[in-house]
């Protein structure tokens, strides 16, 4: 899987250059080619085709024939893994399509630009002979996505160091900080993956956050915060109120807990000269449960969002949701009412965070959350133990 992954990256690479502008997408029937488009690509970008019974061709042609694209650019879509035959990626372009086969191509895939610009040696923060740990960077998906195999720290990693690599711990695509990758699918993949379901793995976080409900608003408290997951697939993570009593039946637990917070200040390099500097609150944070989104829908839900959230942050599409829940939780719960008592609050003077903030000029892309320290017992050498933590210049750059 590595070797395609590197002749992926490689092809991708040639290919990127090549790549003309794409003709729109046809609904029509193909009836010269024998093969109709079954569903052309609507707002989501993904088309699907079926071949006709005589049908033989690579997929790269079968694709700029059936949806009536530039064959460089089908090739292109196939490199990436955009490109499905019969429920499966379909990665080499030359590789044969037959006859009946379903088609399905992700006609506009998610690109990660960031991926092309890290250097991914220097990220390396441990090589070790079962696992990898990685400064992973903001903008890069830890897998494979549904429309692009290439553009992550799974493929790109797994290509520079010549192994393939698996996938215990994940952290979400804005997220930068420690991940550990497995070589291979041995017994470390297992066993790491036994120790974060059995919480044998502590993961600590640093969270730039600000109010969503006022610019005066109590910070968030120190101890634990217990949410739960509402049961059913939503996007984004919906939790349940605080203070409902006793969770219903297939409700998930969400457990982390705030070590420390402190008061900030920081300026965004698009603001306006008259705008001043934005209030904010850094937090350290351990993460007990490792639901999907979880520090993120956490924060949002008690009124303190993480800084450049596009989908709790803001106006974005869980924003609303997470400002009412905060209310209801903050006249619920007395600690929110009152957080800066006990809260390890450090503020503001010239040689506090404040300072610091105000010079780093947050970018408009900015994401507010680090993965800053990893430690866990190596689950195939007893009385091992490792841990790994960033340089404070780190966590912010």
């Amino acid at each position: 899987m590595v070797a395609v992954r590197r002749r992926g990256v490689a092809l991708l690479a040639t290919l990127c250059a090549q790549v003309p502008r794409v003709r729109g997408m046809r609904s029509a029937t193909h009836s010269r080619l024998g093969c109709q488009v079954a569903a052309p690509a609507g707002a989501g970008g993904v088309a699907h085709a079926l071949t006709h019974g005589g049908w033989r061709a690579p997929a790269a042609s079968t694709v700029a024939q059936l949806l009536e694209l530039d064959e460089a650019h089908a090739a292109w879509l196939c490199a990436l893994g955009a490109v499905y035959v019969g429920g499966e990626r379909a990665l080499d372009p030359r590789a044969p399509v037959g006859a009946n086969a379903h088609v399905r191509v992700h006609t506009r895939p998610r690109r990660y630009p960031a991926a092309d610009a890290t250097d991914w040696r220097r990220a390396v923060v441990h090589d070790g002979g079962s696992f990898v740990v990685l400064n992973k960077p903001r903008g890069v998906p830890t897998h494979a996505t549904v429309d692009n195999v290439v553009e992550t720290c799974q493929a790109q990693l797994g290509a520079l160091l010549g192994v393939p690599l698996g996938c215990p711990h994940r952290l979400d695509v804005p997220t930068r900080g420690l991940l550990v990758l497995s070589k291979g699918s041995g017994p470390f993949l297992q066993a790491f993956s036994a120790a974060l379901r059995e919480r044998r793995v502590r993961k600590r976080y640093r969270a730039l956050c600000a109010p969503s409900l006022a610019d005066d608003a109590p910070p968030p408290p120190l101890g634990e915060l217990r949410h739960w997951i509402l049961p059913g697939e939503h996007e984004p993570t919906r939790l349940a109120p605080i203070g409902d009593g006793a969770p219903l039946a297939g409700w998930r637990e969400c457990v982390s807990v705030v070590h420390a917070v402190r008061a900030s200040r920081a300026r965004f390099v698009d603001d306006a000269p008259s705008v001043g500097a934005r209030r904010l609150v850094e937090l350290e944070l351990e993460l007990c449960t490792g639901r999907t989104h979880q520090l993120r829908a956490q924060l949002a839900h008690i009124g303190w969002p993480i800084v450049g959230d596009d989908v709790y942050a803001a106006s974005g599409k869980g924003a609303a949701e997470a400002r009412a829940a905060a209310a209801l939780a903050i006249a619920r719960d007395p600690r929110l009412v009152d957080g800066a008592k006990g809260a390890a609050l450090v503020g503001g003077g010239p040689e506090g965070p404040q300072a610091a903030l105000d010079v780093l000029r947050l970018s408009t892309g900015f994401f507010g959350l680090v993965a800053s320290e990893l430690a866990f017992d190596d689950p195939l050498r007893a009385g091992v133990r490792h841990r790994f933590a960033l340089l404070e210049a780190d966590v912010w750059r």
